[in-house]
């Protein structure tokens, strides 16, 4: 991959529309994440009202939101996304 940014957060001169471009492309990526993983909840715990916690798709869910889980804290972790009670603290504003 060629960057279009330093490591510190500059632009790399020439190449503000892709980066422009790039960040459009990630932050779109990052909503539909966020998004999914809410929609995934929301169905677990549907399941869990049901006692289907031991069926196939359950367990399928389950599998689906560890992996976007473990995309959100990586993303968290970067600072990309707001950590959890940072993000609560802005909805609640």
């Amino acid at each position: 991959m060629e960057r279009t940014t330093t490591r510190e957060g500059a632009l790399l001169p020439g190449r503000e529309a892709e980066a422009l471009r790039r960040l459009s492309r990630l932050e779109t990526m990052m909503e539909d994440i966020l998004a999914e993983e809410t929609r995934l909840s929301q169905q677990l715990s549907a399941l869990r009202l049901e006692g289907k916690t031991k069926t196939a798709r359950f367990r399928e869910l389950l599998g689906q939101k560890l992996i976007l889980s473990a995309m959100t804290g990586r993303l968290r972790g970067c600072g990309a996304l707001p950590m959890a009670e940072d993000a609560q603290h802005l909805e609640n504003s």
